[in-house]
């Protein structure tokens, strides 16, 4: 159980559209909070001070020893100031530290809740990597479509697709690159469908 926005959580709220390209100043504490909150329920895994240590460096900041009011205050002074791009390096970079404690699991949730409350366009996946968020039909289909090339025949059209959600994923979105792969995974799955290997279809590419 993620104690991370519980009550809102539980009580169905309607986060806003996922298409925040922003780490908004609240957003940023409420991470805060929740990383100090598992170092401190879990004090023999993640160290309070190894963790403020992190984040300072990994936001390009001098790390103090003892800082003043504390390593919660310090990284969230520092968390505070950085450009909104390094909020999100800082999640990606602190997922490894909680999976060696045992920890990914909480983290992911919590970060994931306090994401979508925020309205914000990625999540966080199971292997600690930011994904942007897609709509409930789109993903849908999008897990249809990796299921059904999970078959070793279309190894080449999972490869573009693989290809495709990257330059999706990409900041900055990298459009042109997305649509292109997806179009041509859809061309080798229909050379392999239907027996036509020397067929090709056509596009502008623009």
């Amino acid at each position: 159980m993620n104690w991370v926005r519980d009550f809102n959580f539980n009580a169905g709220a309607n986060p806003p559209i996922r298409n925040v390209e922003d780490a908004p100043a609240p957003m940023r504490q409420e991470f805060v909070d929740l990383v100090f909150g598992l170092a401190e329920q879990n004090p023999h895994a993640v160290g309070e001070q190894r963790l403020h240590r992190i984040i300072a460096q990994s936001l390009g900041v001098g790390a103090a020893g003892q800082p003043y009011a504390g390593f919660r205050y310090a990284a969230g002074r520092d968390g505070g100031r950085a450009e909104w791009r390094r909020v999100y390096d800082l999640i990606a970079r602190l997922w490894p530290e909680f999976n060696a404690a045992g920890l990914a699991e909480q983290y992911r949730e919590g970060v994931n809740r306090i994401l979508a409350a925020y309205g914000c366009a990625w999540d966080l996946s199971v292997q600690g990597h930011l994904e942007r968020v897609l709509p409930v039909a789109a993903q849908a289909m999008v897990a249809a479509a990796f299921a059904e090339l999970s078959n070793p025949a279309y190894a080449p059209a999972l490869q573009l697709l693989n290809a495709a959600r990257d330059a999706y994923d990409d900041r900055p979105r990298r459009d042109r690159d997305a649509c292109s792969n997806i179009f041509d995974a859809m061309e080798s799955v229909a050379k392999i469908k239907y027996q036509r290997p020397n067929d090709t279809m056509t596009h502008s590419g623009k």
